[in-house]
Formats: C-alpha cells, sequence, structure tokens
C-alpha cells in the first residue's frame, strides 16, 4: 500500500524539522560568541520554541502549514530532500 498523501505530508514536516534543528544548530553557534552571541541566543531559544511548538500543532492537526517566520524558506532551501 502506498499513501502518496500520507508521504507528501510527512516529508513536509521533515523539511520543516530539518530547518529547525539547523536553525538550533546556527544559535548555538552564535552562542559561543561572549555577551552579543550570548543575549541573541537567548531571544532566539525562546523563537526557536514557540516556532517548533506552532509547527507540532499544525503536524498533530494534520495540517500543512509552514512555521512561522522561517517556514517557507525551509520549504524552498530543502525542496530536493
Amino acid at each position: 500500500m502506498n499513501n502518496n498523501k500520507k508521504d507528501a505530508f510527512a516529508s513536509y514536516h521533515i523539511k520543516q524539522s530539518l530547518g529547525l534543528a539547523l536553525t538550533g544548530l546556527a544559535l548555538g553557534a552564535i552562542g559561543m560568541i561572549p555577551i552579543l552571541g550570548w543575549i541573541i541566543n537567548i531571544l532566539g531559544i525562546f523563537v526557536l520554541l514557540y516556532i517548533w511548538i506552532m509547527g507540532l500543532v499544525h503536524a498533530i492537526n494534520g495540517k500543512e502549514r509552514a512555521v512561522p517566520f522561517l517556514g517557507d524558506k525551509y520549504i524552498n532551501w530543502f525542496k530536493n530532500i
């Protein structure tokens, strides 16, 4: 059995999740910079947490909706995956 709708849905949310993970890694790298990097990292973590929760809610509800702020970029960046 092949259900293309579920495959597309899973692929969409995998791309969103991959983007969130890479954004978290980038925030971690920025956090290594003293003072200014720490401030950006702390604020970025809260924003990333909000974005992740929104993506989780959309996935649980079965909606293919991009995460706020960077979701459309993630889809464009990872369109070949």
